[in-house]
């Protein structure tokens, strides 16, 4: 009665009931799959009456699952039973229920009657209240419309300062989640399940008032020597028509009393540390005709200066010391509601907070010293970065360089959305890839080098492991710096696949703030690191941002993500620095890539030809999405 390759079931009444066939391997995303297994599965949910799993190629090549059904039920219930016990790249695309199957003359299923799948949104639809208020806040964050319940939040463009965002939104429109769980529950029908809501408003968990103890980042700018007076980020935005002085002055204070990081004084010793006042202190205003330089003075408190470009623009500097990329995307839309005279909502752990915790934590990273070790002990030689030695008395950045290229949306778009999904690997570690393949390939050329391990300095946004506090609405300088050793391995420019496997597992090997603490905060740990000396190459990249913003007060005016300002005598830290952003643009995002050095430590043509070659890769990486997949943990760096 049934043959080899029939999937059945047992129905409540104890008979045996054909529910679809198992027989056709498809290839979707890189991976060989078996639709009677997905079919098998949903087959097993008591509703189900037939199912049928097939390939569609409506848009893009994607699972779509047929049902018909005894009785009425959410398809998320069936995709969470897939889900459950199939891997992601096995879960439907779509799911469409009928009434019943349609069939050839001879009986058997008629594919090419089934009907395509609503694709306006090219997935399913929120179904619960908390999916479709999740569904709207993926749209707001991501610059998406009507973004579907059940893809993945980093296959539509997202990163984790966005998630950030994500999770500040969430908490205002009355759900808890944190960045970790949208990294393990990416699609919105997947955080659905597991947001909580939130009974009562959240209290301010500390006031951040007294001194702050210094993070990894500040005891870094210490060591590095030099002023720091000038050492800003800004941004420039279009005022509203009826702004005033009093009405901005007010809107400033009220900015500056609710974080506490922007009131704070340097305290200089042995180790920085900075002294946060109660608030109330009065705020000041400056109204001028055009930018002049910035009044600031961090040893003096003065950590914010806001100048009202007459008529049309807001210019806000704020000393590096107390604010980061992730701050702004706080500050700035709270300025915005201080100004209309809207609540700010409270801010869940301060800075200081953060800082203490980091200082406890230092002395139990203590055992994964031997990771550091090994990694920055490596033999480095012969590498034409190397011989890139910094005198700080000479490499300042009055002697900086810079070069600025941006790449074109289409290859962007596929960095930032389908090679991650491909590789279930994250944008940091498909650009990672490609500047490794550059460096390998630039070497080659310049000393005949068969080496392809790159040692970097790998800029973060220092979020990410927040051990359960909330920082999502805390404004400070939070960045980490964490050495990283990326090997791509011998590689092929035809298909660059396996090195982004290769590196993806070393990145994800390596804890962010783990050296951090070890070289800066422990002092037992920091004696043996610091002879070890950094790497000569850095690197950063600072998430989204929305370049097309248009004149609306307080958007941001030009297409700088941030701008800002450092000391002309203070030193450089790298022989080669690259600062990427992706700005979103009407016709789509394309990526920012600046790279900055001092003259005399590296040759124009030599940061060129890397920046060159790196966007080439990135190029060739973008179509190596066939070769996609799931990979296991190599790196040699893992403890």
């Amino acid at each position: 009665m049934y043959r080899t390759g029939d999937v059945v079931k047992w129905t409540a009444g104890g008979e045996l009931r054909f529910v679809g066939r198992a027989d056709d391997q498809v290839k979707i995303r890189g991976f060989r799959i078996e639709p009677g297994e997905i079919e098998a599965v949903i087959a097993t949910h008591d509703a189900v009456r037939q199912v049928a799993v097939i390939a569609r190629e409506d848009r893009t090549r994607m699972l779509v699952a047929y049902v018909v059904l005894d009785r009425p039920t959410p398809t998320a219930d069936l995709r969470a039973r897939v889900a459950e016990r199939l891997p992601e790249y096995m879960v439907p695309a779509a799911f469409v229920v009928l009434d019943a199957f349609p069939v050839t003359p001879n009986g058997k299923l008629d594919r090419k009657a089934l009907p395509a799948p609503d694709f306006d949104t090219d997935g399913r639809t929120a179904e619960t209240d908390v999916e479709k208020v999740l569904c709207g806040l993926f749209a707001e964050v991501l610059g998406v419309t009507d973004p579907p319940a059940d893809q993945s939040f980093f296959d539509l463009g997202g990163d984790s300062i966005v998630s950030i965002q994500l999770v500040s939104r969430a908490r205002a429109a009355g759900l808890a989640i944190t960045p970790r769980e949208i990294f393990e529950h990416k699609t919105v029908e997947a955080l659905a399940r597991v947001a909580r809501p939130i009974v009562e408003a959240p209290r301010q968990v500390d006031d951040g008032v007294g001194r702050v103890p210094a993070t990894p980042i500040v005891e870094w700018l210490r060591e590095q020597g030099g002023p720091i007076g000038r050492f800003h980020q800004s941004v420039l935005l279009h005022a509203p028509a009826d702004l005033t002085e009093e009405k901005l002055t007010r809107a400033v204070q009220r900015l500056v009393d609710h974080h506490d990081a922007l009131r704070a004084r340097l305290v200089r010793g042995p180790r920085w540390e900075l002294e946060v006042p109660p608030p109330g202190a009065p705020v000041q205003v400056r109204r001028v005709t055009e930018i002049d330089e910035p009044q600031l003075d961090p040893d003096a408190g003065r950590m914010v200066d806001v100048v009202w470009i007459d008529p049309g623009y807001v210019l806000i500097r704020v000393h590096h010391l107390v604010v980061d990329g992730v701050s702004w995307r706080v500050l700035v839309p709270d300025l915005a509601k201080a100004y209309a005279g809207e609540e700010l909502e409270p801010v869940r752990t301060s800075l200081r907070g953060w800082a203490l915790h980091l200082h406890e934590r230092a002395a139990a990273e203590a055992p994964k010293l031997p990771l550091w070790t090994e990694m920055l002990a490596a033999d480095r030689s012969p590498d034409p970065l190397d011989s890139a030695a910094l005198d700080p008395a000479r490499d300042t950045r009055a002697t900086e360089r810079a070069l600025t290229l941006t790449l074109d949306t289409e290859t962007t778009t596929a960095l930032l959305t389908t090679l991650p999904a491909a590789y279930h690997a994250g944008v940091n570690d498909v650009l990672l890839t490609g500047l490794a393949v550059a460096v390998a390939d630039w070497r080659g050329r310049t000393t005949a080098s068969r080496r392809t391990d790159l040692l970097l300095d790998l800029e973060g946004h220092g979020r990410d492991e927040a051990d359960g506090q909330d920082l999502s609405r805390t404004v400070g300088w939070f960045t980490s710096l964490c050495p990283l050793r990326v090997d791509p391995g011998a590689h092929d420019w035809a298909d660059l696949g396996p090195a982004i496997k290769a590196v993806k597992e070393q990145v994800r090997a390596v804890p962010a703030l783990g050296h951090g603490l070890l070289r800066h905060l422990n002092p037992e740990t920091a004696r043996v690191l610091a002879p070890l000396g950094p790497p000569r190459l850095a690197f950063n990249y600072l998430g989204r941002f929305d370049a097309d913003t248009g004149a609306g007060p307080w958007k941001p005016a030009g297409d700088d993500a941030l701008g800002g300002g450092v000391d002309p005598d203070a030193p450089f830290g790298h022989a080669l620095e690259l600062n990427a952003h992706t700005a979103d643009h009407a016709d789509g995002p394309r990526l920012v890539a600046t790279w900055t050095w001092p003259a005399a430590a590296l040759a124009e043509t030599d940061a060129r030809d890397i920046a060159e070659t790196w966007f080439r890769a990135l190029g060739v990486l973008a179509g190596s999405q066939d070769t996609g997949g799931y990979t296991l943990p190599t790196s040699t760096w893992s403890r």
